[in-house]
Formats: C-alpha cells, sequence, structure tokens
C-alpha cells in the first residue's frame, strides 16, 4: 500500500486489522447460510454468531500478516502500523491471540462442527502468513480460507442438536445442496486466489501475463449461473450485470499502462459482497441479496477511509 499516513491510534488499529473489509465476510456467511437453508428463514442468533466469529478470525489473520510482514513493510511501506510504531509487534501479537480465541470460542458456542471447522480455518490463515512471502503457492491458501467461510457458515445451519438448533428449520436436501454448495464454494477460492496473486504485484510497475487473469474475474462470477436457475430470474439478472460491470471496471485498471493494480484490487474487494448478493440472488433470497449489497455500500465506504490492502 502506497502512501501510508501515520494516523491516530485507534486508525492504526483499524488498519492493521483492515476492518473496511469485515462487510465481505458477512455477505459471505449470508451465502454459506442461505445454500443449505433453502427458502426458509435464518436463525439470525445463530447466523449472527457465526458473521462475528469469521470476522474475528479475519480481522486477526489481517493483522497477523501485518505482524509477520512487519520487517519488509520498513522497504514497501514504512508508514503502515507496526514499521511506523504506531502499534508495537508485541501489542499486535496480544491483540492476534484474542481475537483467534474469542473467534474460535463464538464458534465452540455455536456447535463442535462448526468449530472444528474454524480450528481448519484458523490453521489455513496461519499457514498462509507464515509461507505467503516464501512461496507463490501459499495464494490457494489464501483462496482457501474464503472457501472456508461458506463452508463454516453452511456447516453452522445444519442441525447438530447443539442448545441453538431451530427444530422447524426446513433444510435442503443433500442432493440439491451439494452440488451448489460446491460450485459456489469453488467460485469465491478461486476468486480470491486470482485476487491474491494479482495483489500481490501491487507494489509493482508491470504484471506481466497475470495481468489476463483479471478478465476472468466478471466470467468467474457469472459461472453459478450455470448450474443454479433461480425463480427471479429478473432480479438475478440485474444483479449478474451491475456485478459483472463492477468487476470489469476493477479488471480495466490492470490493463492500463501504467497499470493501477491497487485500484483493481480493491474494487475486486469490495465487489466480493456483489457477487454474494447475486449468488443470493440465483438462491431466491431477494432480502438477503439486499444485505449484501448494503454490505457492499458499506465495504466502498470504510475503503475511503482504511485501506483494504
Amino acid at each position: 500500500m502506497n502512501g501510508c499516513r501515520p494516523t491516530h491510534a485507534i486508525t492504526a488499529y483499524a488498519r492493521l486489522l483492515r476492518l473496511s473489509n469485515l462487510p465481505t465476510c458477512i455477505s459471505n456467511v449470508l451465502v454459506g447460510s442461505a445454500v443449505v437453508a433453502g427458502a426458509a428463514p435464518l436463525p439470525p442468533l445463530r447466523v449472527g454468531m457465526v458473521a462475528a466469529a469469521v470476522s474475528l478470525l479475519y480481522a486477526a489473520g489481517m493483522a497477523m500478516n501485518g505482524a509477520t510482514d512487519a520487517q519488509t513493510d520498513q522497504l514497501a511501506c514504512s508508514d503502515r502500523p507496526i514499521p511506523s510504531g504506531q502499534i508495537n509487534v508485541r501489542r499486535a501479537w496480544s491483540v492476534i491471540t484474542v481475537l483467534l480465541v474469542l473467534g474460535l470460542a463464538t464458534l465452540w458456542a455455536t456447535d463442535l462442527a462448526t468449530f472444528a471447522v474454524g480450528l481448519i480455518l484458523v490453521a489455513s490463515i496461519t499457514a498462509y502468513n507464515a509461507l505467503h512471502k516464501h512461496s507463490a503457492w501459499s495464494m490457494w491458501l489464501m483462496g482457501a480460507c474464503r472457501g472456508l467461510v461458506y463452508v463454516t457458515a453452511l456447516v453452522a445451519m445444519l442441525p447438530h442438536g447443539s442448545s441453538l438448533s431451530y427444530p422447524n428449520l426446513q433444510f435442503e436436501t443433500t442432493a440439491n445442496v451439494l452440488p451448489q454448495a460446491v460450485w459456489l464454494i469453488a467460485v469465491l477460492t478461486l476468486y480470491t486466489t486470482i485476487l491474491t496473486y494479482i495483489a500481490r504485484a501491487e507494489h509493482t510497475a508491470t504484471l506481466d501475463g497475470r495481468r489476463w487473469l483479471a478478465m476472468a474475474m466478471p466470467a468467474l462470477a457469472l459461472s453459478p449461473s450455470v448450474y443454479i436457475r433461480p425463480d427471479g430470474v429478473w432480479w438475478a439478472v440485474t444483479l449478474g450485470l451491475v456485478t459483472t460491470s463492477w468487476l470489469a471496471q476493477a479488471a480495466a485498471y490492470v490493463l492500463r499502462n501504467p497499470v493501477q493494480t491497487r485500484r483493481a484490487v480493491m474494487g475486486w474487494l469490495s465487489g466480493m459482497c456483489l457477487m454474494d448478493a447475486y449468488f443470493l440472488a440465483l438462491l431466491d433470497r431477494p432480502g438477503l441479496s439486499l444485505a449484501a449489497l448494503v454490505c457492499f455500500m458499506m465495504t466502498i465506504g470504510a475503503h475511503r477511509r482504511i485501506p483494504g490492502t
């Protein structure tokens, strides 16, 4: 991230935790929950707990990224919260530990199966932050982290006999859920992997061949429509057009000369909420898709004050 500025302590922590991106976690949880719940109303307490837990783990992962990259950030961006001295590395690790414990504890309170998926998510977050400076293949770990958010929400909606179970919730049959879930998880994973791959060149003047991967983003977002056919076609078509237009606009930034990678990455980050809104429209959940659109607007607004990268 170029052109960083010293900020107030609260803003420094907000930047370290990348709080501006948290609405994308919420929209992810809505999709993961809806794919298994069918047309039934989602249990708000359960969804809220998963969204809170995922947000805590996401913030911990972003802070972990800042803590592990503190030395290299001295060259790339010396004004980031840790290298600039606004936040001590030891304090950052304390915050990371607290966030991880709170996030996992929230998943534990949901049910054991959801907690188990949360442990896999934390392992993926930790592995990415440990390896991303040493291996280009680590970008798949970042993709897996996002895909696991869908999985976490999906598992949380299944009946496990916990105290938070909702016996009247009518779940979709496995035959309907599994193909849809696999497709959506695969799309989000690949979308995030490509985003991460391109973002690795954020501080360089050229992107070489990877810039053409940007053109895949709009098509990737639309791909679930090949299998998932909604009843509310016009709402899905409208959101599909809006989503592809936004993602294509972001892609155009890396096709320019000189490239504007950071603007593209920010567009794709906020566009993740738009993609979720489109997925929810495909799942015939117009109310939830509107909630994802609100998350989109919140992300754009938050990015103006707290950069997402």
